[in-house]
């Protein structure tokens, strides 16, 4: 007999949709620095 259970989950961004083209154009600034494992 399966346990009946309730839950809700709500995923959001942390960030405004309007906000990603800045925040993109920042991160590609640093991009080299983050993507490379040894720095």
């Amino acid at each position: 007999m399966p346990l009946a259970t309730a839950s809700k989950y709500e995923i959001v961004s942390p960030f405004p949709e309007e906000c990603l083209p800045l925040m993109w154009q920042w991160i590609n600034e640093f991009r080299e620095q983050m993507v490379d494992d040894f720095t």
